[in-house]
């Protein structure tokens, strides 16, 4: 049992640390990579655009207020009587 819990918390500390270091941005594509504090981009000087841009979220912009969820037919029904 002791075995059990030491390799349950050792592989719970390498999955939590190698989720905080692993780079999430793509591969393959030449270009300047751009970092901000917010977002990350690949950008191509040849056609004046980000390949790609890669934004940061952090759990407090994850955690909106719980709201009240609008059935799709109330929704279809109020907004054809507003165009009618």
């Amino acid at each position: 049992m002791k075995r059990f819990t030491f390799f349950g918390c050792f592989f719970a500390a390498c999955l939590f640390s190698y989720s905080q270091s692993f780079d999430f941005t793509p591969k393959g594509k030449k270009g300047e990579i751009v970092r901000y504090d917010q977002f990350t981009l690949c950008y191509s000087e040849e056609h004046e655009q980000p390949f790609w841009v890669a934004y940061k979220l952090t759990q407090s912009e994850l955690e909106l207020p719980i709201r009240d969820r609008i059935s799709p037919v109330t929704f279809v029904a109020n907004l054809s009587r507003i165009l009618h």
